[in-house]
């Protein structure tokens, strides 16, 4: 919409995505992280933010990156080739 993190040569794929039920939610963030271990997951919402660490906490033992949109910059979330 805005290219906020707009990355030039396709090196930061990015995956917008809202649910309605959370389960829904759950279960597809675990596929994507299951998928790609390194993903990066931005919330704009504090309580999701917190739903989303209680998760994952829960769900996997490995640390997984979670960061708030409003505080979030471009540097943080672009991979290198």
């Amino acid at each position: 919409m805005f290219e906020l993190f707009h990355s030039e040569g396709g090196k930061t794929k990015i995956i917008d995505r809202v649910f309605i039920h959370r389960q829904g939610k759950w279960n597809y963030c675990q596929k994507i992280l299951t998928e790609d271990p390194k993903t990066i997951f931005i919330g704009w919402f504090d309580d999701s933010i917190s739903e989303l660490e209680k998760f994952f906490a829960s769900a996997t033992s490995s640390p997984v990156s979670i960061l708030n949109a409003r505080a979030t910059h471009r540097s943080q979330v672009e991979r290198p080739q």
